[in-house]
């Protein structure tokens, strides 16, 4: 599950990551100053699920037929696809617009043009048979090459993809919509949490709480995006009352909410995780270290704020004037 890890930690720091962008603009603050206070959490996560990994991978015996599997899928993909240099390009324009601070969208739309171009000169993929792997899903036999030379696991695992196979997610997360509606209408979780936000003193309790309820939320909507929205709603305020920098509400918000998500077999991103891998949440939830990780070290800022001189914790000071765009986005949205 190392793999896990490393895939959480590119999506909280990639810039062109869909909650990334969510939480900063819901919360107020500038995307990347959110992804700079993130760091603070997802840097320590990952170090402490190198260890625990590398620990556990040394008691674990490697078996020959083990390493002949995976030697025969990089000869098999080596046969199927013309792999080289070249298809890196994509990637380094995803990278490049990042480090540029270039719109999400573009970065992206560019990224997949220059994919489509590559496909065709190196794989000799005509237009149409990209299109129909998009809208229906990649084929290896699009490819024109022996689609024996790898195994049915490997055809099953590359036999998949495209707007289809969205399908049913894109119906939950309608449905989680239409659940979250009817609890931001009808107030009901701004009344059960009124009791609780009135006794908030302190820096670390009012983290702690905001944390506990953005887990709890995402529980009750199944989804991240509609998840932000409602704890905007109940903790905006009271954060801007503890002087507290929007950068906090929103990494709270990707602590609690987008990387504990998948955990839950009833949420989008676990409907999705458990069907891909085959493998239920509950049971991958032990060595989800790094998603665990970000909610425990997350609170221990908040609650250790007061002896550590803020480290971790940013507050707003005299001279911390905030971005009015951003704030101003955060509320035509919550409208």
């Amino acid at each position: 599950m190392l793999w896990w890890s490393g895939a959480y930690f590119g999506d909280k720091l990639s810039p062109l990551s869909d909650t990334t962008n969510m939480s900063s603009l819901v919360a107020g603050s500038n995307l990347y100053e959110h992804i700079k206070h993130m760091l603070y959490t997802a840097i320590p996560s990952s170090i402490v699920a190198i260890i625990v990994f590398t620990i556990v991978g040394l008691g674990i015996e490697t078996y020959s037929t083990q390493l002949a599997n995976i030697q025969e899928m990089i000869s098999g993909l080596d046969q199927l696809f013309n792999l080289n240099a070249l298809l890196l390009i994509p990637a380094i324009v995803v990278i490049a617009g990042s480090l540029m601070k270039k719109p999400p969208l573009i970065v992206l739309f560019t990224s997949a043009i220059t994919a489509l171009i590559l496909a065709s000169i190196t794989q000799d993929a005509s237009i149409s048979n990209q299109f129909t792997s998009a809208v229906s899903g990649f084929n290896v036999d699009i490819l024109g090459g022996d689609a024996y030379v790898i195994s049915e696991d490997m055809q099953s695992l590359l036999n998949r993809g495209g707007l289809y196979s969205m399908y049913n997610a894109t119906f939950f997360v309608f449905v989680a919509f239409f659940f979250a509606s009817a609890l931001e209408v009808s107030q009901a979780l701004s009344i059960i949490l009124e009791g609780i936000i009135k006794h908030l003193k302190t820096i670390g309790s009012t983290t702690f709480s905001a944390l506990v309820t953005g887990f709890a939320v995402i529980n009750c909507t199944s989804n991240a995006l509609v998840s932000f929205f409602l704890i905007q709603d109940i903790y905006g305020k009271v954060y801007k009352e503890k002087k507290l920098h929007p950068v906090n509400l929103s990494r709270n918000m990707e602590d609690s909410i987008t990387i504990t998500e998948v955990l839950m077999p009833w949420t989008v991103s676990g409907v999705f995780m458990a069907t891909t891998l085959g493998v239920t949440n509950f049971e991958f939830l032990p060595w989800a270290i790094f998603n665990l990780g970000g909610f425990i070290f997350s609170a221990l800022y908040g609650l250790l704020a007061p002896y550590t001189a803020g480290f971790g914790t940013r507050k707003i000071g005299d001279d911390d004037h905030l971005d009015q765009t951003n704030l101003t986005n955060s509320k035509n949205l919550q409208q």
